[in-house]
C-alpha cells in the first residue's frame, strides 16, 4: 500500500516536471521579463513628428494661470474691503 502511494506520487511529480517543462519560456538575448517591441525606429518616427504644435494650448495656459492669479488679489482685495465695512468704527 504504502509503495502503491509513493508510485503515485513519483509519477505525479514527473507529470508536473513535464508540464513545466511544456510552459518554460527559454530566455531571448536582449529581452527582459517583459517584451518591449518598440523599437528605435519608431522613437524616431514619433520624436519627428511635425504635424502637433501644443504652442497655442500652452499660451492658452499661461493666460488663464495668469487670470487666475489676478482674480485671486481681486478677491482678496474685496474680501479685506467687506472686512472693514463690516467691522464697526470705534
Amino acid at each position: 500500500m504504502v509503495n502503491n502511494k509513493a508510485t503515485e506520487d513519483i509519477s505525479t511529480l514527473k507529470q508536473d516536471v513535464e508540464t513545466l517543462k511544456e510552459s518554460k519560456v527559454d530566455k531571448v538575448e536582449g529581452k527582459q521579463l517583459s517584451t518591449e517591441d518598440y523599437t528605435t525606429a519608431e522613437k524616431s518616427k514619433l520624436a519627428g513628428l511635425s504635424n502637433y504644435n501644443d504652442n497655442e494650448v500652452r499660451e492658452l495656459i499661461s493666460a488663464l494661470n495668469l487670470r487666475l492669479t489676478t482674480l485671486e488679489g481681486d478677491y482678496e482685495a474685496l474680501e479685506a474691503r467687506v472686512a472693514a465695512l463690516e467691522t464697526p468704527a470705534a
